[in-house]
């Protein structure tokens, strides 16, 4: 038989913090909310606004080959780190 979902969550977490990391819960109910904002109004899947939400709310430059990201990112005030590759859309 497998690993509980529980055990396996504590687990990930106590190696997370043996490499001095934490883990922070997201989204809260606004940063749901400011995910769903930002979904809406640039188009974007809850996934990938999600990722964009989350660099909003960290104050962090969001990493993506991802054209439609990085527009939606820049139209919000967040800055990006924007790479070329052969799926970048």
């Amino acid at each position: 038989m497998g690993v509980s979902p529980d055990r396996l969550a504590q687990s990930i977490a106590a190696h997370f913090e043996q490499l001095g990391l934490t883990l922070e819960s997201f989204p809260s109910r606004a940063g749901f909310d400011r995910m769903c904002q930002i979904a809406e109004r640039f188009g974007l899947s809850s996934y990938d606004a999600l990722y964009v939400a989350f660099a909003e709310q960290r104050g962090a430059r969001l990493l993506t080959l991802d054209r439609a990201m990085a527009a939606a990112a820049a139209g919000i005030g967040v800055a990006t780190i924007t790479a070329t590759g052969p799926d970048a859309n």
